[in-house]
């Protein structure tokens, strides 16, 4: 099982949005690793939003952005972005 969702420069912001504040309610905490700056863009959009939908209900939502190394299939090494999301 993974333990992040993937986010991609297509993701819908307010779809993802919803299902990061469903993990943090349920988990208190979930991780989106974004590749490309579309897909970062997006990531953090949804992140923005679903702190919106939390603090309607009292709860603080922190994200700590990490780096993440990727290595392309013909050897190449990249890094993605992660953010890490927690309810505090």
């Amino acid at each position: 099982m993974r333990r992040y969702m993937l986010v991609s420069g297509k993701t819908r912001v307010r779809k993802l949005a919803g299902a990061v504040a469903g993990f943090l309610r349920e988990r208190g905490e979930v991780r989106l690793r974004a590749i490309g700056s579309a897909a970062v863009m997006r990531a953090v959009a949804a992140s923005a939003v679903a702190r919106g939908f939390l603090a309607s209900e009292g709860r603080e939502v922190v994200a700590v952005p990490v780096f993440f190394p990727l290595e392309n299939s013909d050897g190449t090494r990249r890094s993605g972005i992660e953010l890490k999301l927690a309810v505090r």
